[in-house]
């Protein structure tokens, strides 16, 4: 995949709460990488494209549901690299497709769809994947997290020219959370906001990904998923549709609007000390919003 430099891309978010509370706010522009692939999901398919072109094998598999927006970047990338790709969607299908299943079926992604109870069963999903496609197929996971995933992700802030005292993260499957950790610039300074409800999820995640001591240092913030993921309720469409005419830049709904929310909500709580630098990643995933607000996914 194409180098790129995105840490130039930084936008300084001033407001009179953040003013009075003397807390300094950057947001890290990851939707802003040039390309068919942004966010934190270039840094998660870089190795796995890499590690798919060496094994022979002929096409990508993997999983999400009808928001994914790993799906919508594993598209994207297999168009862009001439490599077939497949996503396998939990639930029925739909017509018409929302705007993330619909751009991926434009890129070229065949979409194949399962039952929930299958998806949820993981053993029992990949033994009917395998046998459904075969040894030409390389797996990925669902959100392409994996170790692979995880190093690319723990090359996020090289490069960065700004040293935060916090570096806050949305999170959905825990792998880029992970590398963020891992990175000398996340180390021990890391805080999760998850769009799940599930937490103890994220702390095995982080486990497993990064190790016991990672784990153990990381904060997970679990008090901004709006009762799990996908879930908006209008006091978060509100603010996220606020902060994009406030400052020019369009957050998603499912990830980086709950962090944000959160983010801002820590702050008038004072969880933060006086005159702490916070890096706030923007992951991208802003294309999922039309279908959100199509489908009104409220509550």
């Amino acid at each position: 995949m194409q180098e790129v430099n995105p840490f130039v891309q930084t936008t300084i978010i001033r407001s009179l709460l953040l003013e009075q509370k003397g807390i300094e706010l950057q947001l890290l522009r990851l939707d802003q990488i040039q390309g068919p692939v942004n966010g934190n999901k270039w840094y998660k398919l870089k190795y796995n494209i890499e590690a798919f072109r060496s094994s022979g094998k002929k096409f990508l598999v993997s999983f999400g549901g009808a928001f994914s927006n790993h799906l919508a970047a594993l598209a994207a990338s297999g168009e862009q690299h001439g490599i077939p790709t497949v996503g396998v969607i939990r639930g029925e299908e739909h017509f018409p497709r929302n705007p993330t299943l619909e751009l991926a079926f434009k890129q070229g992604m065949e979409l194949q769809y399962i039952d929930r109870i299958t998806y949820r069963d993981k053993p029992k999903l990949m033994a009917w994947a395998e046998k459904e496609f075969g040894n030409d197929a390389y797996f990925l996971p669902e959100g392409g997290s994996n170790q692979l995933a995880v190093k690319g992700c723990s090359e996020i802030l090289d490069g960065l020219n700004y040293n935060p005292d916090v570096v806050c993260c949305s999170c959905g499957t825990g792998a880029t959370l992970a590398g963020i950790a891992l990175s000398e610039k996340g180390r021990g300074k890391t805080m999760g906001f998850p769009a799940l409800k599930d937490i103890s999820f994220f702390e095995d995640a982080l486990r497993c990904f990064a190790g016991d001591a990672v784990a153990t240092e990381t904060r997970i913030s679990g008090d901004y998923h709006f009762g799990g993921y996908a879930k908006t309720p209008p006091e978060l469409i509100r603010m996220v549709d606020e902060f994009s005419v406030l400052y020019q830049v369009q957050l998603d709904y499912i990830y980086t609007g709950k962090m944000m929310y959160g983010i801002l909500d820590l702050v008038r709580k004072d969880h933060f000390q006086k005159g702490a630098r916070l890096l706030a990643i923007h992951t991208g995933g802003v294309q999922g919003n039309t279908g959100i607000h199509r489908l009104g996914k409220q509550g």
